[in-house]
């Protein structure tokens, strides 16, 4: 049983209570789901039962059939936070040789992980060097190999497709009834259906009925009006001698990993935009979605083929191709939310008042506050606020295309509500959008047209075809 008494959490005094006067009993062999809004202090919570955060006042305590002190396992909502070991076989083992297991059944236990999470193929892979997906999947992996007493799952399939998102919601439910499961999220598509529902809002825990959040885990996708390249869009950057705004013809890519041979990760690849185009980039985890959207930036060199945008190559578009990270808080650097949109603005010759100005209304954009986070250190937000944050420093920028991975990942339904209003608003002005994500029951509503992609390919093929037709019937 975990009990929370009287439970507040602060970051220091001057702050205000995130958590406040916090009772509650989850039971062993509960599974609960704690939902709430970007910033409400789901994380937070998290941390703190999992013993990484002390309260500020209040007690939490846990007691368990099974011994003296349980077995607590926390999946991070950034998978690659709690990575520490260069292979993945290694990172499943890390866990189990700190709870000093014999050596045969730490072999035993990883060989089985490997296989019942269908993971043998990355066995020898850097899971620094994985997709989100298999990332995700690899922490989650470390955690199914301790067998805790305790799951604290945040947002664990934030970053899977839908297939994988199905295989772990199953494994969850299956595990043994002893099993005390935490799932928390943002998203309605990301809950694993439990026993109970809490939702965390205004610093208080509050028990709600699931059914009122409107759960649906099946995907609901219109037919897709071109599967490669959309109808052309509108054409109001008069700046563009056409519509026609990018165009890539037969790249390959090839990643070197570390201490391994030269991989090929795009095969072949021939992609059109037009202005106004809104393209869903989508496959199964780790089919190169991302190293397609860097590649197609410039960020990483092509071994073959041509990607041009209006007639030229990327880097001779410098502050025109705007690209959101699967992980935003890669690409930050400043000490302010204010300084993190507005450098773009400034660097391309705004004057420092025009780029802050430009900065507060396309933080507002949002939905968040200029004067509650713009003096914010950009990396003390939650994960959905700095995804929002991310966005906006493009959209200070006004580029001419939008490359945007994951972008409702971990995002609430406000959140992502103001997100789809926002690619929208950009893509009547006549910018371009091609986003990677797993997120189709939401992605779909405004993509008007999909891209499928398979070990590395473009293709006329659905992958999730069979999950759909499964969930809807």
């Amino acid at each position: 049983m975990i009990t929370l008494e009287n439970l507040s959490f602060r970051y220091s005094e001057k702050d205000e209570y995130i958590l406040q006067n916090l009772d509650c009993e989850i039971r062993q062999g509960e599974n609960v789901v704690i939902i709430g809004a970007n910033g409400s202090g789901k994380s937070t919570l998290a941390k703190i039962i999992a013993g990484l955060v002390s309260p500020s006042s209040g007690t939490i305590r846990y007691t368990t059939k099974q011994r003296s002190k349980p077995y607590i396992g926390f999946l991070q909502q950034i998978p690659e936070n709690q990575i520490v070991a260069s292979t993945v076989e290694l990172e499943i083992a890390f866990g189990l040789e700190n709870r000093q297991l014999p050596s045969a059944e730490i072999r035993k236990r990883v060989d089985q992980t490997l296989n019942e999470l269908n993971l043998t193929h990355l066995c020898y892979r850097n899971p620094a060097k994985l997709s989100g997906g298999e990332m995700q999947r690899v922490a989650f992996a470390t955690l199914y190999a301790m067998r805790p007493d305790i799951w604290i799952l945040d947002e664990p399939v934030a970053f899977l497709d839908p297939i994988q998102r199905s295989i772990i919601a199953d494994m969850v439910t299956a595990l043994p009834e002893q099993s005390t499961v935490l799932w928390i999220a943002s998203s309605p598509h990301e809950i694993l259906p439990g026993q109970r529902t809490l939702q965390l809002k205004n610093g208080r825990l509050v028990e709600i009925n699931q059914e009122s959040t409107g759960t649906s885990s099946a995907a609901h996708l219109p037919p897709p009006r071109d599967t490669v390249a959309g109808e052309g869009g509108n054409t109001s950057l008069e700046s563009l001698p056409s519509s026609n705004l990018m165009t890539a013809k037969n790249v390959n890519v090839f990643r070197q990993e570390l201490f391994g041979p030269s991989v090929q990760i795009l095969h072949d690849v021939s992609l059109h935009q037009n202005c106004g185009d809104i393209h869903l980039l989508s496959g199964p985890s780790g089919c190169g979605k991302t190293t397609l959207l860097e590649a197609f930036t410039g960020l990483l060199p092509l071994h073959s083929g041509i990607v041009l945008w209006n007639g030229k190559q990327a880097s001779d578009q410098f502050g025109h191709i705007g690209m959101s990270f699967q992980f935003p808080e890669r690409s930050f650097f400043a000490e302010t939310v204010l300084d993190e949109i507005a450098f773009g603005a400034r660097n391309m010759g705004a004057t420092r008042n025009d780029a802050d100005n430009r900065a507060r209304e396309c933080l507002a954009r949002f939905g968040l506050d200029p004067d509650e986070f713009g003096d914010r250190n950009p990396f003390e937000l939650s994960v959905g606020q700095a995804r929002r944050v991310a966005l906006a420093s493009i959209m200070a920028l006004s580029p001419l295309a939008y490359l945007l991975d994951e972008p409702t990942a971990g995002l609430d339904m406000e959140g992502c509500s103001a997100v789809f209003s926002f690619i929208r608003e950009e893509a009547k002005r006549g910018a371009a959008f091609l986003i990677a994500g797993h997120d189709i029951e939401r992605l779909s509503q405004i993509s008007d047209s999909y891209v499928w992609m398979d070990n590395g390919r473009l293709t006329n093929i659905n992958p999730y075809a069979n999950y759909i037709e499964s969930t809807n019937n």
